[in-house]
């Protein structure tokens, strides 16, 4: 998981794109999502801003249900 949070941050933009389970997530973007908590816990407890890189941060949740 280390190598995959480095890429992460090295990313110009971020799209998770989902579909709806019975008013959830599929497992597989819920787990991308617990994975990401290192970086909330050094922005929100550690105190520690997240560098933004070059282009600034920008991400796209993309969620589909039927």
């Amino acid at each position: 998981m280390q190598k995959i949070h480095e890429e992460i941050r090295s990313a110009d933009r971020i799209i998770l794109a989902s579909p709806i389970f019975f008013f959830g997530l599929s497992g597989q973007a819920k787990i991308m999502i617990d994975r990401c908590q290192p970086f909330w816990h050094e922005k929100y407890i550690r105190m520690k801003p997240v560098p933004a890189g070059p282009h600034g941060r920008k991400g796209l949740l993309l969620l589909v249900g039927g």
